[in-house]
Parts: C-alpha cells; structure tokens; sequence
C-alpha cells in the first residue's frame, strides 16, 4: 500500500512540474534552414522584434502568494487561476482520491474500533483496526504532500505568467531565429 502511494506522490509531482502551457511553434517553410554537424536545423526567418514601448499592466496577472493560498484551500483554484486546466483537473482528481481514501479508511478504522470494544478478546478486530489506521496515515501524509506540491506549483506558474510568450501585452510574438531539433 505504501510503495503505491509513493508512486501516487511522484506521478503527481512529475505531473505538477511540468511546463505549462505546452506550445509547439510552426518553423517558417520559406525561410532559409541552415544545419551543422550535430544535427540542429537553424532557421532565420526575420529579425527578431523589440516590445513595444509603453506600461505594462501588471493588474492582469495572478497575485502568486493569493494564488498559492487558493491552490491550498480548494483543490485546483490556483491552477485554475493560471489557466492551467489539465493541471487542475490532475490537482482536483487525486486529492479528491486521497481524501475519499482517508474518509473510507477512518470510517473502516473506527467500525473495527468499536468491534474490538464489544468483543474484547477478539484480537483480530484491534488488528483491524491498526490496519485501518495505519492506511489512513498513509492517505493523510500523501494528502499533505499533494497539496503542498499543489500550492508552490500555483506560485510558481503565476511568478512565471509574465513571461510567457502570450501574456505580455504589447509585445509580438517572438520572430527570428529558431532552433528545431529533430527527434
């Protein structure tokens, strides 16, 4: 049960510290594609463009302290708040999971409790229930370790909101020189 959970807690971490958003970007077909000897295809298409002048308005964007304590509050929330659906639809399903696996566990836990209290010399109710116990612990401690991956993955995503390449109002998309590694 536990070398499950473990492996739970490392998919969802895996998962959680992915980039987002994932983007692919088209190389120019008419641009001139240069190589060299390790493989890259280089590609030139225009010069690269400067941002505009003027303000930014940092007021779009996610405060990443409110959002963290979002992502710890309700499951889900701050991703949602950075616009980072698959992740907080993962975010939502396994801490949903978890918490119905403590609940279920608890609740097996105190019935064998009471079992062993109307039956006494019945060990295998107390067994039962560290069993139950022991398995609820589990699910607890896995619980607090998704939520705080959750958390600082809320953070971190909206610390990094401004510099995606699709946020910055005033600023083209960048165009230039493009590196395609061919896998």
């Amino acid at each position: 049960m536990t070398s499950r959970l473990a492996t739970a807690a490392a998919c969802v971490a895996v998962v959680l510290a992915a980039e987002t958003p994932l983007r692919a970007q088209v190389a120019d077909s008419l641009a001139p594609v240069y190589s060299d000897s390790s493989g890259l295809r280089i590609s030139s298409a225009t010069p690269i463009v400067e941002p505009k002048a003027g303000p930014v308005d940092e007021s779009q964007w996610p405060d990443p302290t409110i959002t963290l304590f979002k992502s710890m509050l309700v499951p889900g929330w701050g991703q949602i708040t950075n616009k980072a659906y698959v992740k907080a639809a993962i975010a939502i399903g396994l801490e949903t999971w978890i918490i119905t696996g403590a609940i279920v566990n608890g609740s097996k836990m105190n019935q064998a409790l009471d079992d062993f209290h109307a039956d006494p010399n019945n060990l295998q109710h107390y067994y039962d229930y560290e069993f139950y116990q022991g398995n609820r612990s589990d699910y607890l401690w896995l619980l607090g370790i998704t939520v705080f991956v959750s958390m600082f993955d809320a953070y971190v995503d909206a610390h990094q909101r401004p510099y995606q390449e699709d946020t910055i109002p005033g600023v083209d998309p960048p165009k230039g020189l493009r590196v395609v590694i061919p896998f």
